[in-house]
């Protein structure tokens, strides 16, 4: 996995969420791990992504995810 991917898909993840206010650097933490997250999950289900949606708008959406789960946990 590349980083500035990841790292553009934690930037993307704080414009997007505005719930789930993590900061600079935890939206960066957020999208490398929501990277990590993209490189097993959509293999698992059967769907291999490749390109431009492989390595930046999966991350993305990943993070988004776990971003709204990580923002509705701090809430608790």
């Amino acid at each position: 996995m590349a980083l500035l991917p990841a790292v553009i898909a934690g930037w993307l993840t704080g414009i997007l969420v505005l719930e789930a206010n993590f900061g600079a650097l935890g939206d960066m933490m957020i999208g490398v791990i929501g990277g990590l997250i993209a490189i097993y999950m959509p293999p698992l289900a059967g769907v291999h992504l490749v390109g431009y949606v492989g390595t930046v708008i999966t991350p993305a959406l990943c993070a988004v995810i776990l971003s709204l789960v990580c923002g509705t946990l701090r809430k608790l």
